[in-house]
């Protein structure tokens, strides 16, 4: 513990207030009262957009703004073999270092990862790679994300002083317009701690927020790289696979994944990545810049690097994606069995799988609680000594109170962030020739079965952990009360805070969207009042007919009823559950046809001319109408029942 960094907690960044009047041309106070000032969506950070704006200096970051940069195709491009020994030339005669941040400023277009260097001077897969291989890159990968993490939206940088309370306003940075998956991926990967900070936290922290936006990165690639049979593969390979791997769903799980190896080899042939690998990397890159743009736009009114700039920001995150498809293509080639799995938020610590990327955050939230225990159990002694004056009813009476509460106030380490997945891999040994009699159970060593009896033939597994779940923690109720709620989902937290309705047209859009909402979930209720209603109408409409037709045709009806009930019942039972609702409701079809023809044929004197068939044509399609309303009424009846 002690050997462990500490760190001084850095001053937290104060932005000025705004000393520009806003609106001053008239044409824009007309046209922000209509359309909204576009800086108030910048929440916090609105009075230096503002400003920005009216200075003409404000510069919203856009993935289009990267593509406008590229290069025309007629300039040299980086990949061909002149440019590089162009480079090369001229690196030598300057003896310059390569910058990253250099290269990417001279062409936007990111640069491609030497996967030849990479595997030491091969240009072909080999059939395998080997524990330490997998444990190498992984944990190269991890390191290079958290890098990444850093120089982004660490910084050192606090913002302590917009850090509001529940629902205080605009003046915290989740009030901007975050991305629907940026929102998606938090929810994902974090974990409210109520106590400390709440959600505010997880973005005005350093902290915090490097390692939220590291666990969402990694999340990114395990459901749009990891996930994946072969990442990179044509539509060819890509269906193969997935053909091949459902057909053979309910065979042993080696052998699947030792078919799926060699038809991901093919896919590769000669290359060392398939050949769609490098246009999905592009695509994924530009998607998971435009997930991080927002941040992007509001840390970039705070720091003020040359480099940090989309074009750099883009780059380095195409080089990460590069990286983890590489590693999942070499998982896709080698008949191992990989599993990938990421802690679940606000589940206990598992010490086994699990390790602590930053116990800073931990120590803090630990710190916190225990002082705010040692003020309870103050309070207690003071309120029973007497010394206390006023003593709170939530406080315990007794000694059992007092356990109980004790009990419910336990605390421990559960996780608060899921930064970075666990990596098993699974590795048959001497398939399909089975153990020799007599032999001891096998055992492990370093994820490689081993048995004393044995000559190196008996058929085994080996589990090799290839990295740990990294995971930040925090200090929460281990047996909580089934009425104390420890955390708000975000979701429903953001909908806490003010929206930014956009002037006259904003205010007008949210309305009918509001309206629209409403009326899309009481129409169906409403549907099914107004068919129960109209049954009633059409059951006093038409007494007459149903006095008739009980009084001369009720055995018919009864066995009709019952006939169609029996049929209507073996249908539920063979689970032709549309049928049966059909069989089931028409009775009520031929009641209302022949309720219709019962009126248009009374012989009665208003049953003749043009007024008499009018009336008996209203009569029948009002009964048609009530009809189709009492149909819908009896499906969404039911469904609103299984619903409750």
């Amino acid at each position: 513990m002690s050997g462990l960094p500490t760190t001084q907690r850095p001053t937290a960044y104060h932005y000025p207030e705004s000393h520009v009047p806003r609106n001053s041309n008239p044409f824009e106070a007309v046209y922000s009262g209509i359309f909204g000032d576009a800086s108030k969506k910048w929440g916090p950070f609105s009075k230096i957009v503002g400003e920005a704006r009216q200075k003409n200096t404000w510069n919203e970051w856009r993935v289009s703004d990267i593509a406008d940069r590229e290069p025309d195709d007629n300039q040299a491009d980086p990949d061909t073999l002149e440019y590089q020994q162009a480079v090369s030339t001229r690196s030598k005669a300057t003896k310059e270092i390569y910058h990253f941040t250099t290269e990417t400023l001279k062409d936007v277009r990111p640069a491609h990862l030497d996967f030849i260097e990479i595997l030491g001077g091969k240009t072909q897969h080999s059939g395998d790679y080997d524990d330490e291989f997998f444990r190498y890159h992984w944990k190269n990968l991890y390191r290079t994300i958290e890098q990444w993490a850093s120089r982004w939206f660490d910084g050192n940088l606090n913002l302590d002083n917009i850090n509001a309370p529940r629902g205080g306003g605009e003046n915290q940075i989740w009030s901007v317009p975050l991305s629907p998956q940026f929102i998606e991926y938090a929810r994902l990967v974090a974990h409210e701690d109520q106590g400390l900070g709440g959600w505010p936290v997880f973005l005005n922290d350093h902290l915090h927020r490097k390692w939220l936006m590291v666990g969402i990165l990694s999340q990114i690639m395990e459901k749009k790289i990891f996930n994946e049979l072969l990442f990179g593969a044509d539509d060819f390979f890509e269906e193969e696979l997935s053909s091949q791997d459902i057909k053979w769903l309910q065979r042993e799980g080696f052998g699947r994944k030792a078919s799926r190896a060699i038809t991901a080899q093919y896919a590769v042939q000669d290359r060392l990545v398939p050949q769609e690998f490098y246009p999905l990397v592009d695509d994924l890159a530009a998607k998971t810049m435009k997930i991080y743009l927002p941040i992007l736009n509001v840390f970039k009114v705070m720091r003020t690097e040359s480099w940090y700039k989309p074009e750099v920001f883009l780059g380095e995150v195409h080089t990460i994606l590069q990286y983890a498809g590489f590693i999942q293509v070499c998982q896709a080639i080698s008949p191992s069995i990989f599993h990938v799995l990421s802690a679940t938020p606000g589940s206990r610590m598992d010490y086994e799988i699990e390790a602590q990327s930053d116990v800073r955050i931990y120590r803090e939230s630990k710190d916190f609680w225990s002082t705010e225990d040692k003020k309870w159990h103050q309070l207690i002694e003071s309120g029973r000594s007497g010394h206390g004056g006023y003593y709170s009813p939530d406080l315990p009476r007794d000694d059992n109170e007092k356990r109980l509460l004790e009990y419910h106030r336990i605390r421990g380490a559960k996780v608060k962030v899921a930064v970075f997945p666990r990596i098993t891999r699974y590795t048959a040994y001497n398939k399909g020739k089975g153990a020799n009699d007599g032999d001891e159970a096998v055992h492990y060593d370093s994820g490689r079965p081993y048995n004393k009896n044995s000559d190196g033939t008996t058929e085994g597994m080996g589990i090799s952990n290839i990295v740990d779940c990294m995971v930040v923690y925090y200090q929460g109720l281990i047996y909580p009360p089934d009425d104390i709620i420890e955390s708000t989902p975000l979701l429903d937290y953001l909908k806490e805070l003010p929206q930014h309705h956009g002037g006259l047209v904003g205010v007008l859009a949210t309305t009918i969207v509001a309206l629209f909402s409403i009326s899309r979930h009481a129409f169906w209720h409403s549907l099914v009042l107004g068919g129960f209603l109209t049954l009633l109408g059409s059951l006093y409409t038409g007494r007459e007919f149903v006095s008739h037709a009980l009084g001369e045709h009720i055995l018919g009806i009864m066995v009709g009823v019952f006939f169609f009930f029996v049929m209507s019942r073996a249908q539920f039972e063979q689970n032709n559950r549309e049928l049966g609702y059909l069989i089931a409701v028409t009775p009520i079809i031929l009641a209302y046809i022949a309720g219709a023809f019962y009126y248009v044929n009374k012989p009665d004197e208003s049953s003749y001319g043009f007024i008499g068939s009018v009336k008996y044509l209203f009569a029948y399609t009002r009964y048609l109408v009530a009809y189709f309303f009492n149909l819908v009424t009896f499906f969404k009846a039911k469904k609103i029942a299984q619903e409750s």
